[in-house]
């Protein structure tokens, strides 16, 4: 399509531009100029709220929570001065007191022996080749073999108590076996530390002999007692020793004893019963090859009471897709929507897309019932059966042979589908081909969604979505379901542990909402220029956005339509509008040409240009003053023109926080943003990861919601955020450009890391602090001296296992939001707080667990978990309530996430594809070193992603106010 040349006045010729409907069917246009009403008085906060408050004044939005309608101020001047802070605050939080239920039960261990002892046990597998093979030895990363393995091996253990002369008196129930390595007994129990002994194959459980892809000949079985001990009674601990992280893992797999039978299917502590009915199983809607699976997670965790050292289970619902079993065949034909396997050559890119997405999916051979081979699928040849040729070795001599003949020499087989292409099994030292006709998906998969369409996803995310009365209900009987108060508990009677009836209630607290401040007149913005699409599309956007408060000072309107289906010729056409002198473009697509979000992006970012992206759905609702969708990017719109929609300020119902709780005051966000897991073949032979990790920061200068941002590249995978300290210390210059002062404090969010790995935490802020006090330019700003702001440090953890339930008589409802509550102590040295900021909509809301792993600012909890709920209110874009993170986390996310497609487009328009060959070298040169036991440095790679993490430094330094809104 021809690009219409640049114009104030000139509409464009007709074209057949799918928007062009759109535009001569959008409604009327509004009046060039809206009256400005006079400001509302302020509304204290209320409780409740049946009716919406009247439509806000131009330049001031309404925010609304499930509990409360926040103050408006007539100015959004800065905050009050800071008044005489508090010396010594109740360590107790402040707000309206409820209860809330917590899917936890307590478990009572006053009766249960005080030490538990460790037996180490390997049992090896020899064939009637010679190959041996080592069940329990660590060097398979697969979790679909991992439970297969814990199963047998479990089976194995309880066959050989109940039947092996070394186990005689001992009952099965008094020995805890974690069903890979360790096995727990009761102190004495076992009478020898040692017990070694020889099996023939024929002696030993199916279940262990169909293991592997052998013959088995012989076992050899080792069970060594080690110098360890698991202490259950706290009178037993020796000064100074601390297991209780060996005693939480001890208490997690008794509870999970009779699950490792083999009756569920497990992923590390979460586990969906095999046998669930078929009402429970649903197939996926838009992904037939796939069903929805209900389960639970469980976890078990220790809490203080009063100093003892109270153990308590955590239940929760889980919902999975899982990959039908059937054969491969038929899974093909559901992913590609053909009624025949014949037909699945005719759609080449379909098949290819559909065999990215099972890429790491075991299968098993069905031509040989006897030996069957199970293998997980590594890709797929260029060539079909008859066009795929392979040396076969025949005693002495070798010949060349298609697999189609192959099969039907070796096998008296005759391929039906010999036009297909053919699945792709790696070894160490070749490649396999296999028919995709004799392939079957064997059952228990999980289907990676981030792999697959998102259309899984949002199924998946749309079933597990309960209302609160279900979720607890559901809870409550995966809860029965385990058996650990019924009389079918063995394992808990033989060590005297016994489980409450009942999950916990504990006492909560409701944290008023903020005080929202917006200004009475219009928020200038610097001069821009916005390139639409035509008069009347420009004229509706102008007036909706001056309806909104902004000032636009240039409504010069320029005209470019980009050529269909080519975003990689964006950057022409984005230079040549820069150089009419905009520095605005507005940008619709019909969402039909994958890229063109990514291209724009990254152009943006590249030129020095502010853009906004839109689709034509959401173009269709602009003259809908009714819409949220267009109301919030009106919103986008002002803070990428360099202004801001409202700050915030404590409520005077926050009792015990001072009124200047932000003054001097700079927050910060961290997120991570990793790459896809990798395949288990890549894992056990530690292929290195190709794509980097990204880190996204964000950080508020003059206001709390006035944020800027950045991200930056370093190794894949690599948990520690590398060069934190370079950024802080830049964040910290532009803060002192914008306020012309030191920040006084200092409060950083950190998300991403669980509870075993807070000591990284640490060391990142050691880096920080050195960075900060080494830096010239901040001894400068500083007055000379070295910069040693106080340093506030909580771990966000988004993915936690606790829900939060308010019952109201029979009823269950979701928790309001500012529910808050830091009655479950973890038996750590860092204080904690659980709380619910969102207002769900639909489903049950999940809680945030925040721990405070540094405090140097004198700030009690209570100011914490109130500034905490006050930024969640943040978000400058949706004022429909608070998310569940502050507003500079939910900004570290997008910045994290607008960081890793950056960094895509980079490598796809400045560095050259690695050939095939290359790659393939590179990982065949890191399972060598593997198998060698030699560490492996990819030099060719780490040179990429230098190359990579330079080209994003510079586009980092044009980027603009907001600019991932």
């Amino acid at each position: 399509m021809k690009k219409a040349g640049p114009s104030k006045k000139t509409t464009p010729a007709p074209s057949r531009d799918p928007l062009d409907s759109i535009l001569s069917s959008m409604g009327p246009v509004p009046s060039r100029s809206t009256p400005s009403r006079p400001a509302p008085a302020p509304r204290a906060p209320t409780s409740s709220s049946s009716s919406r408050p009247s439509p806000p004044t131009p330049g001031v939005s309404s925010m609304f929570s499930s509990m409360r309608i926040p103050k408006k101020s007539s100015s959004c001047s800065e905050v009050p001065s800071k008044k005489q802070r508090l010396e010594e605050t109740s360590a107790e939080i402040s707000g309206q007191p409820t209860k809330v239920t917590l899917n936890v039960w307590k478990m009572d261990m006053r009766n249960s022996p005080p030490l538990i002892d460790l037996y180490d046990v390997k049992v090896s597998l020899t064939g009637i080749t010679g190959r041996t093979v080592e069940p329990t030895g660590n060097n398979i990363r697969n979790d679909f073999f991992d439970q297969k393995r814990r199963v047998a091996l479990w089976n194995f253990l309880h066959w050989l108590a109940r039947n092996h002369p070394n186990f005689k008196g001992v009952s099965p129930s008094k020995m805890v076996y974690d069903g890979v390595t360790t096995l727990y007994v009761s102190s004495r129990t076992l009478r020898e530390e040692k017990i070694e002994f020889d099996m023939t194959g024929d002696e030993l459980p199916t279940l262990l002999k169909e293991l592997y892809p052998i013959t088995v000949q012989n076992a050899h079985v080792l069970i060594t007692k080690t110098d360890r001990t698991v202490v259950l009674q706290d009178g037993a601990v020796k000064k100074g020793e601390n297991n209780l992280e060996e005693r939480a893992r001890f208490l997690e797999i008794l509870t999970s004893q009779f699950l490792y039978s083999g009756s569920h299917y497990m992923f590390n502590q979460r586990f969906f019963p095999k046998n669930e009915e078929k009402r429970e199983e649903k197939t996926v809607e838009g992904y037939k090859a796939a069903i929805l699976k209900r389960g639970f997670e469980k976890s078990v965790r220790f809490i203080d009471e009063n100093g003892q050292k109270t153990p308590t289970l955590c239940l929760d619902v889980r919902c999975n897709a899982f990959y039908k079993e059937q054969s491969l065949a038929d899974c093909l034909k559901d992913l590609l929507k053909v009624e025949r396997t014949s037909e699945i050559a005719k759609h080449q890119r379909k098949f290819e897309n559909a065999m990215a997405q099972l890429k790491g999916v075991r299968v098993v051979t069905t031509h040989m019932r006897e030996r069957p081979q199970r293998f997980n699928i590594d890709g797929l040849s260029p060539k079909n059966a008859i066009e795929t040729t392979f040396k076969l070795k025949e005693g002495e001599e070798e010949r060349e042979i298609s697999v189609y003949d192959y099969f039907k020499e070796r096998h008296m087989m005759t391929l039906e589908f010999p036009q297909l292409r053919l699945i792709v099994r790696r070894r160490k030292a070749a490649l396999d081909f296999m028919p995709i006709e004799l392939l079957e998906i064997e059952a228990g998969q999980k289907v990676n969604q981030k792999k697959v369409d998102s259309v899984v996803q949002e199924f998946v995310t749309k079933e597990s979505q309960q209302k609160p009365h279900s979720h607890l209900k559901s809870i409550n009987e995966y809860f029965k379901h385990l058996s650990l108060r019924s009389s079918k508990s063995d394992y808990m009677h033989a060590f005297g542990i016994t489980i409450e009836a009942e999950p916990m209630t504990v006492d909560a607290k409701l944290i008023p909402g903020p005080n929202v401040l917006f200004k009475s007149s219009t928020v200038p913005t610097k001069r821009r220029s916005f390139q639409s699409l035509d008069g009347r599309f420009s004229k509706n956007l102008l007036n909706q956005i001056q309806s909104h408060g902004i000032t636009v000072e240039d409504k010069n309107v320029i005209l470019k339509r980009a050529p269909i289906n080519q975003p990689e010729h964006l950057e022409e056409l984005i230079e040549e509008v820069v150089k009419l002198g905009v520095n605005f473009i507005f940008a619709v697509s019909d969402g039909k040409c994958k890229g063109v979000h990514e291209y724009l992006k990254f152009y943006e970012a590249k030129l020095g240009i502010q853009t906004q992206h839109v689709s034509e759905k959401s173009l269709k609702e602009i003259g809908n003053e009714r819409s949220v969708t267009w109301k919030n990017i009106i919103r986008k719109t002002n803070l990428k023109a360099v202004g801001l929609n409202f700050s915030l300020q404590v409520s005077d119902e926050a009792h015990g926080v001072p009124k200047d709780l932000f003054k001097d005051t700079m927050f910060v966000g961290f997120e991570l943003s990793h790459s896809a897991a990798q395949s288990s073949f890549d894992q056990l032979y530690r292929v290195p990861t190709e794509e980097p990790s990204i880190v996204g920061m964000a950080y508020s200068l003059k206001e709390p919601t006035e944020l800027g941002g950045t991200f930056w590249v370093q190794k894949p995978r690599d948990t520690q955020l590398n060069e934190c300290g370079v950024h802080m210390v830049k964040a910290v210059r532009e803060y002192f450009e914008k306020t012309k002062k030191m920040p006084g404090r200092m409060v950083i969010y950190r998300s991403g890391m669980g509870e075993g790995a807070f000591e990284t935490v640490e060391k990142e802020i050691l880096e920080i602090k050195k960075n900060l006090e080494e830096s010239d330019d901040l001894k400068k700003m500083n007055r000379g001296q070295p910069f040693r702001p106080p340093l506030v440090v909580i771990v966000v953890q988004k993915t936690n296992p606790y829900r939060i339930f308010l019952k109201n008589g029979d009823q269950v409802e979701n928790v309001r939001s500012g529910t808050c509550t830091d009655a479950i102590v973890p038996v750590t040295k860092y204080e904690e707080f659980i709380m619910a900021s969102q207002k769900p909509v639909i489903g049950t809301s999940r809680p945030i667990r925040h721990t405070i792993i540094l405090n140097e600012s004198g700030s009690s909890k209570n100011e914490i978990v109130h500034m905490t709920y006050i930024l969640a209110f943040g978000h400058q874009v949706s004022y429909m309530g608070a998310p569940k993170v502050t507003g500079v986390m939910f900004a570290a996310e997008n910045t994290a996430k607008r960081g890793r497609a950056n960094t895509m487009a980079f490598k796809m328009v400045n560095m050259s594809d690695e050939s095939e060959a290359d790659r393939r070298a590179r990982q065949a040169e890191a399972i060598e070193s593997a198998r060698s036991g030699v560490a492996y440095e990819d030099r060719a790679l780490n040179a990429r992603i230098r190359v990579l993490a330079d080209g994003v430094a510079g586009l980092i330094r044009r980027f603009h106010h907001m600019f991932w809104a």
